[in-house]
């Protein structure tokens, strides 16, 4: 938020969860821009994994793509938790005018369902029997277990592109952020009971930081 009620915190900071609908939706488009600058972020750190060649852990580098990979299928699923039928649309993509962005984002969106988020058919882990035979006529049957995993993203371009496609629609966030923003100001400045009701919960909902901030400007704070 970039306005600031300037006059209710002449004494003491107050503070309220601001539950409309119209919040949500801003809350949601906040949350959204926020996942696709973790991605970005983890791709990055997915590069400086991948420039420890004689260091690689694999286990840190399969963590990583999951993260990164979920975050960004959250951002264009309208049914997340809490996202209010918010979310970023196929159409953000395709207007980047990019083809390898545009497959990039549905290789993405595919392992995220396929693999890493829900068991298709191709899972993020399966485990099957595997038989071998011996062919020396002597019958020796062996059974072994055969492991598959998704792996890791598979090289340092392809993070770098994830990064540079979360950069890219970062800006179709922040619009979207914007105008949930100012529809969320007009309905708060259209609220009459919105500065009755801040003065009413003064320093009930207020964080430890805020309470401090509240008491030092009352000790040594001017009265407006």
């Amino acid at each position: 938020m970039h306005k600031v009620y300037s006059t209710l915190l002449a004494d003491s900071l107050a503070s309220l969860d601001y539950e409309s609908k119209t919040a949500m939706q801003a809350a949601a488009y906040f949350g959204i821009r926020e996942d696709l600058r973790r991605v970005a972020g983890v791709c990055r750190r997915i590069c400086a994994e991948f420039g420890r060649v004689d260091q690689i852990d694999q286990i840190v580098l399969e963590s990583l793509a999951w993260n990164a990979v979920v975050l960004y299928g959250r951002c264009f699923d309208p049914g997340a938790t809490g996202r209010q039928g918010a979310s970023l649309h196929d159409s953000d993509v395709q207007k980047l005018n990019s083809k390898p962005f545009s497959e990039l984002h549905g290789g993405l969106l595919d392992r995220r369902n396929m693999t890493f988020a829900h068991a298709g058919s191709d899972c993020s882990y399966s485990a099957h029997v595997h038989l071998m035979a011996a062919v020396d006529g002597t019958d020796r049957l062996v059974i072994t277990y055969q492991e598959e995993t998704a792996g890791p993203i598979v090289d340092l371009d392809q993070a770098k592109m994830i990064e540079a496609l979360c950069v890219a629609l970062d800006t179709r966030a922040c619009e979207r952020l914007s105008k949930a923003e100012a529809r969320l100001f007009a309905e708060i400045e259209a609220d009459d009971s919105i500065v009755s009701r801040l003065k009413g919960s003064e320093g009930k909902y207020a964080s430890p930081e805020q309470q401090a901030f509240s008491l030092f400007q009352r000790l040594f704070g001017k009265k407006s």
